[in-house]
């Protein structure tokens, strides 16, 4: 299978330090925004700005309320759970 960035060319149309975290995202499947600007070595508040803007349009999802973790839309579990129960008894 490969990887969510090469799925998604049309991605790279973003800032360096955004693929950075879609790419970080990829391969740690889901981390705190502390963990990712660790991670990335990008400062906390870029990190911020671009969780944000990757939430609004819709490539990140943020789990839990206090220390929220963000991963890949498609990397979440239920998500896929709805997938699977959405195409279900649809003709391919």
């Amino acid at each position: 299978m490969s990887s969510f960035m090469e799925q998604n060319q049309d991605l790279l149309h973003f800032c360096d330090f955004v693929l950075t975290v879609l790419k970080f995202l990829d391969q740690a499947g889901e981390a705190t925004t502390e963990e990712i600007s660790k991670q990335c070595k990008i400062p906390l508040a870029r990190i911020g700005a671009a969780l944000e803007c990757l939430t609004q349009d819709g490539y990140i999802i943020s789990l839990g309320e206090e220390v929220p973790r963000y991963s890949l839309r498609f990397k979440d579990p239920k998500l896929g759970c709805l997938r699977c129960h959405e195409n279900k008894g649809k003709q391919p």
